[in-house]
């Protein structure tokens, strides 16, 4: 039989994993003992004991990555002027004989071609967008949403600008956080000790999955509780990340599933904090025009960075919300020109890049005056749904388990609606009038410190995510349905 120690001294960093899995195996005949939790802070103690508690935390990226190898020449060639949106267009411009795609006109049809069906005939061939992009999004876009930023979040006392370097087009929120992650996994790797990236729950219910696939981290929990408002203060945070040895942290600001909010000298504390302590913020902010009872109707951690290229901030952005886009898929990533370098070089073997047609009709919506116009009727409308959802949730007997200052969620507690009755049954009752509820708080509550396959935490059993998202008439008379079933339950 593997002793505890034995498995210890072959390799402390993997111990972790080893036991997800063989816990079993390695320990058939005796009381387990050594559990995960034990195991994590013993490991806490061998990594982090030699350094002082003050200590900031090493720079993770202090070696260049290189990029995918079928992109390595034409990352050479980006020196000398190469881009992709140019090549291939002319015999007298760039040629790139590297990229696996077909140039052929046969697909697109002339409208006037017999032979072509109704539907060949509208597809019109674009100028070059039909082609593969860069992996770290077209040019254009990444100037338009460096220009967006500056404009909403740089533009006082001299800030510091975003570059068209320290942006990157992803294609949608969960693979920018992906590749986000891979890029600190990968620095992980190449050390020979995981990156410890600590998240919270309640949160995103998306983050669990790269959390669980990336090698090269180890994902810890940290679980907000309801008296908070699920929030931690800044002074726990930093005893947290000593503590723990956290060198990242993920979280969406605002906060989906439960509509709390980061913002203003909070907000700027978290900033100071990642300088403080070294420790990488990667900060969700798909959500950051839907944002009620503040100062501002915006909310972004770029309004607080310091030199750009210097910061350990890492903001994820997307116009599934803020441009009600959600279909497009078209996500961006800004932060250090390093550490941008970082997720493209890994982004080119996970996703390829954005949908290129998409990222060319996105530019004009980014600064368009008729986004800054709409922003307060859409903040006003969403403001009023909010309201009117939370009275009526409120008559048919669910409690609100935090303020909703941002998002359009409600994060609600339905346990006197439920009563002793299973949740999945009133759930079902609502379903039979052609109304899907909710969102089981279980999808945002799931601890990855628990090595029990992702089990559910207790406390969260009769907490549910409620949207008010769908257009005012179609929500109120959801909301009637649901009212309705209420007065007829038993």
């Amino acid at each position: 039989m593997i002793t505890c120690y034995q498995v210890i001294v072959v390799n402390i960093d993997n111990v972790a994993k080893v036991l997800e899995y063989t816990a079993v195996d390695i320990f058939p005949d005796e009381k387990r003992i050594f559990d995960i939790r034990s195991l994590n802070l013993f490991r806490n103690f061998i990594d982090f004991s030699m350094a002082e508690s003050e200590t900031r935390i090493a720079d993770l990226f202090a070696k260049e990555s290189p990029p995918m190898g079928v992109l390595a020449l034409i990352e050479e060639a980006r020196k000398d002027g190469f881009r992709e949106e140019d090549s291939n267009k002319t015999g007298n411009g760039w040629i790139n004989f590297s990229r696996g795609e077909a140039a052929s006109n046969m697909f697109y049809p002339d409208e006037n071609d017999p032979d072509a069906s109704v539907e060949e005939r509208r597809i019109k061939k674009g100028k070059g967008v039909d082609d593969y992009g860069p992996v770290a999004g077209i040019t254009a876009l990444r100037e338009e949403y460096a220009m967006f930023y500056n404009r909403l979040h740089r533009s006082e006392n001299g800030q510091d600008a975003f570059r068209v370097e320290n942006v990157t087009i992803r294609p949608g929120g969960r693979p920018a956080i992906h590749a986000a992650l891979a890029a600190f996994g990968m620095e992980g790797l190449g050390r020979g000790r995981n990156v410890r990236v600590g998240h919270f729950h309640p949160d995103y219910a998306g983050y669990l999955t790269p959390l669980k696939v990336v090698n090269g981290i180890d994902p810890v929990a940290i679980p907000l509780d309801r008296q908070s408002g699920y929030h931690i203060d800044v002074a726990e945070l930093r005893k947290k990340i000593r503590e723990l040895g956290l060198e990242v942290l993920l979280l969406s600001n605002p906060c989906n599933p439960t509509g709390s909010v980061i913002a203003g000298e909070e907000l700027q504390k978290w900033v100071e904090l990642s300088e403080e302590t070294g420790a990488y913020p990667i900060i969700d902010e798909f959500y950051d025009e839907y944002v009620y009872d503040e100062e501002k109707t915006r909310v972004s951690s770029a309004d607080y960075l310091g030199r750009i290229d210097d910061s350990r901030v890492v903001i994820v952005s997307g116009i599934s919300k803020s441009l009600q886009a959600a279909g497009w898929r078209i996500a961006a990533v800004l932060g250090s020109k390093k550490i941008i370098g970082k997720i493209n070089a890994v982004a080119g073997g996970l996703d390829g890049g954005a949908n290129h047609p998409l990222q060319v009709a996105t530019i004009p919506m980014l600064n368009s005056p008729r986004r800054d116009r709409t922003h307060k009727s859409r903040h006003d409308d969403f403001l009023e749904k909010r309201n009117r959802m939370t009275g009526h949730l409120k008559n048919i007997g669910v409690q609100l388990a935090s303020e909703p200052k941002g998002t359009f969620y409600l994060w609600g507690d339905i346990s006197d609606l439920v009563g002793d009755r299973d949740q999945l049954e009133i759930a079902r009752a609502f379903m039979r009038e052609k109304v899907i509820p909710w969102v089981p708080g279980s999808a945002f509550c799931v601890d990855t410190n628990d090595e029990t396959r992702r089990r559910a935490l207790p406390q969260y059993e009769n907490l549910v995510r409620f949207s008010y998202g769908p257009r005012k008439d179609i929500m109120l008379a959801g909301l009637k349905r649901m009212k309705k079933v209420v007065n007829n339950l038993d």
